[in-house]
């Protein structure tokens, strides 16, 4: 039986945000502990496995509540899944790089010179047109207020990065 008593096809969508979040994060943390657990060994064997079962017993309750409440498709839950585990794997490998631009560090990236001024200033003009074009919702939702909060507080996490940097504090 499924939980759902009303229309939601006016809030929720392709993909499942709750699934894309979860699983990113289920993942980010396991990448965190199997980094202390094998190149570190400050993590026992029991806290390893026992964090690995809780992070996907985690990703999975989310995934199926989304099922299960009818709130999503199988098609967005999988596909949210799966952006969970590209944005992961994308931090993964290139979050380093990409934030020395974004905070001004001096980069030869692809062999190019890159001034040091133009990651903050990508960083202002993004945030400011994915809040300025953020859609509104039908209804009253606390997704918009999160979207807009996350952004913003990134944004200025990484101009306040810049300043730090470029004042050599």
């Amino acid at each position: 039986p499924v939980l759902a008593i009303g229309s939601h096809h006016l809030e929720y969508g392709f993909p499942s945000t709750h699934s894309t979040n979860s699983v990113s994060i289920a993942l980010y943390v396991f990448l965190a502990i199997h980094e202390q657990y094998t190149s570190q060994s400050s993590v026992s064997t029991l806290t390893y496995v026992s964090c690995t079962i809780l992070l996907g017993l985690y990703a999975l309750s989310i995934v199926f509540g989304r099922l299960y409440t009818g709130m999503h498709s199988i098609t967005d839950v999988v596909f949210g899944s799966f952006l969970g585990a590209l944005l992961c794997a994308g931090h993964t490998f290139l979050w380093l790089r990409l934030e020395d631009w974004l905070v001004g560090q001096p980069s030869s990236a692809l062999g190019l010179f890159i001034p040091s001024w133009t990651g903050p200033l990508t960083t202002v003009i993004a945030c400011a047109l994915m809040v300025h074009r953020h859609p509104q919702p039908a209804e009253d939702c606390p997704c918009f207020e999160d979207a807009i909060a996350i952004v913003s507080v990134l944004g200025g996490v990484l101009i306040a990065r810049f300043v730090s940097i470029t004042r050599g504090l």
